[in-house]
């Protein structure tokens, strides 16, 4: 990986590009038991075989004048948040962005994120898992060490043909949606 962090000019800049690359122990069954195992349905090409970790991902933030903007993107054979590809599985494309204002001891912000991947792997090739969320948060520093802050969340996980609810393939609970507050 690369990175770089520092001025130029009135701007700070924080930037990183990384490559990643891993491999895995291969699955030793037959490929009618790792369907059977995971219920995949017909039409599915799930072998029990994953594909080698093989991503990059890269990313920058820059600020000027309390106001920082900022993102990252990951790319490649990467499933979800770090979990190996199936083979034949659709490879991972992943952001997130946001905007925060700081301003002596206050501190919002907004963030945007979206992860398109294979998923459930009993539904390789069949369809591919979408997800986003959105947070706005904010805080207020009293004193050294004292912060009071507050969060609200949104997510948002689709996939269709794939039961959420009971973890296996099912034509209900194909979205979940999850709300949040936090304070302290």
């Amino acid at each position: 990986g690369l990175r770089y962090s520092g001025p130029i000019g009135p701007v700070n800049l924080h930037t990183y590009g990384v490559y990643t690359y891993a491999g895995h122990v291969n699955y030793s069954g037959t490929t009618a038991g790792a369907r059977a195992a995971v219920l995949a349905p017909a039409g599915s090409t799930w072998s029990g075989q994953f594909e080698n970790l093989n991503y990059g991902s890269v990313g920058a933030a820059l600020t000027y004048a309390g106001v920082t903007v900022g993102g990252n993107f990951i790319t490649g054979a990467i499933n979800g948040r770090g979990a190996a590809k199936p083979a034949g599985g659709a490879n991972a494309n992943a952001f997130i962005t946001g905007v925060q204002y700081a301003s002596g001891p206050f501190t919002v912000g907004v963030a945007y994120e979206y992860i398109d991947s294979q998923g459930a792997v009993a539904m390789t090739t069949l369809t591919q898992r979408k997800e986003y969320a959105l947070d706005i948060g904010g805080s207020y520093r009293v004193a050294p060490g004292l912060v009071l802050f507050a969060d609200f969340i949104y997510q948002n996980r689709k996939q269709s043909g794939w039961n959420f609810a009971t973890n296996t393939p099912g034509a209900a609970n194909n979205t979940v949606q999850g709300r949040g507050f936090v304070f302290g």
